[in-house]
């Protein structure tokens, strides 16, 4: 004690040295004490503190600290790893000092400790160690990977990507491939005209994108190798198939595709295949569900084949050719008709139908056209007032009688010679005037006009 003042006491019932006040216990300098602040404090106080155990260091219960948490060299004693606030209240750097060296989380997984994840000095990366996860929320979702060249985003819900415009590459070239082993795949808009799904190339050459659909394994004859679909909420109405027609080696397949359609009966209908039924060929309908074909517009084809009748979309309205853009020829077989149809209701006999038919007749050398009926070839247009009144036609249908009539002269022009032969000849002049029967000829001889007779 010094004077009256108690500095120091040896405490005999404890076996130890006690400061009965608030002075400290000095160290070497005034700068380096330890003093008690209150009866539950022990305040040690140095410009630099060292604990040095050197098996342990160990602090029960809670160890503040009001600046930074330093771990240096234990030779140099150079600062290598620090926690410390960052200026400003609340915020904290983790830093390692020295340079390009990573940080290490560990984790102790079955009793071995393992390290978990680390950040790359070197990169200034947070890198997952080998398979770990990094989980969100729930262990079900969660990034990892399971090799050096796969990366996994696993969640057993909704994996939602919120953003403007999302871009992947490989940051390269074009050689990034993207596989997906899904179920569906919706791409939702709530705007007109969206979504659009677009692809899109802009290499120098002639080619662009693919859309490919591709059966991996188990291909078969006629099977789908992929269908393009139309639906709603919950109906379908359209769809294509992309169909292997022929599975073979590469270069000896046959492909096809066919177009269907809803028809109201709930199932599809198909009305138009590609090399499907027929090869090499673009066939409208089935033979037992056939289909139309409307073009609006010009048809133009190389060459066309029939199987079936060449009908107008209706009854005498659509005409063959056009003034301007007439056909050639028309080649008609044996026995083919032209049929002009008659004016009642329509039918599919032959009834006032004129009808110009290729004939054969049996056992002779020639072919002919014929004329059915009483029907008659009429010459010069049509009069209103005196009717079609000029011909060569048959009088009767079936008296053999033909008949040859002009309202003004009949002219027979036979060049050298014009020979008129029956077994009866009459000639009948009807007219009332000054010529009857009038015979003429510019002939020079005694017989100028002659007529004979052998019976008589």
């Amino acid at each position: 004690a010094v004077g009256d003042t108690e500095e120091l006491r040896l405490v005999g019932a404890d076996v130890s040295l006690k400061m009965p006040s608030t002075n400290p216990l000095q160290f070497n300098a005034a700068a380096n004490t330890i003093s008690g602040t209150d009866a539950t404090t022990l305040t040690i106080t140095s410009p630099t503190l060292k604990l040095n155990g050197t098996t342990k260091t160990t602090v029960v219960d809670e160890l503040e600290l009001l600046d930074s948490l330093i771990f240096g060299e234990s030779a140099s004693e150079a600062n290598e790893f620090t926690i410390a606030e960052d200026g400003v209240t609340g915020n904290y750097v983790i830093n390692n000092e020295v340079s390009n060296a990573d940080i290490i989380l560990k984790a102790k997984l079955g009793g071995t400790g393992t390290e978990v994840a680390r950040v790359v000095g070197a990169t200034g990366s947070l890198k997952m160690t080998g398979a770990q996860q990094l989980e969100f929320d729930v262990a079900t979702n969660f990034i990892n990977t399971t090799g050096g060249s796969q990366l996994k985003i696993k969640s057993d819900g909704t994996l939602a990507i919120d953003a403007n415009a999302l871009s992947v590459s490989n940051g390269t070239n074009d050689a990034m491939a993207i596989t997906k082993n899904i179920s569906t795949e919706p791409l939702t808009s709530s705007t007109t005209l969206n979504p659009v799904l677009k692809i899109q190339n802009a290499t120098d050459d002639a080619f662009g994108g693919l859309l490919e659909f591709n059966k991996s394994a188990n291909e078969e004859a006629n099977g789908v190798i992929g269908t393009i679909k139309g639906t709603d909420a919950d109906a379908e109405y359209s769809k294509i198939d992309l169909i292997s027609k022929d599975v073979s080696a590469p270069t000896a397949q046959i492909g096809a595709m066919s177009f269907s359609v809803v028809q109201g009966a709930g199932s599809y209908t198909q009305v138009m295949d590609i090399n499907k039924d027929l090869a090499n060929t673009v066939s409208i309908g089935t033979e037992l569900v056939p289909s139309n074909l409307k073009v609006w517009g010009n048809l133009l084809a190389t060459s066309t084949a029939y199987s079936d009748d060449i009908l107008p979309g209706t009854r005498g309205e659509q005409d063959v050719g056009a003034d301007g853009t007439e056909w050639g020829n028309v080649w008609l077989a044996e026995d083919g008709v032209v049929s002009f149809g008659g004016e009642n209701a329509e039918i599919d006999s032959d009834d006032d139908d004129v009808e110009l038919s290729h004939v054969q007749p049996s056992g002779e050398s020639y072919e002919c056209l014929l004329l059915n009926g009483i029907n008659k070839l009429f010459f010069e247009d049509y009069d209103e007032n005196t009717g079609l009144d000029q011909y060569i036609g048959s009088k009767t249908a079936d008296a053999g009688i033909t008949v040859m009539k002009a309202p003004t002269e009949i002219e027979i022009d036979g060049g050298v010679l014009v020979d008129v032969d029956g077994e009866s000849v009459t000639i009948d002049a009807t007219c009332v005037g000054a010529f009857k029967l009038n015979l003429s000829s510019a002939g020079t001889g005694t017989d100028a006009v002659d007529i004979n007779a052998t019976a008589g």
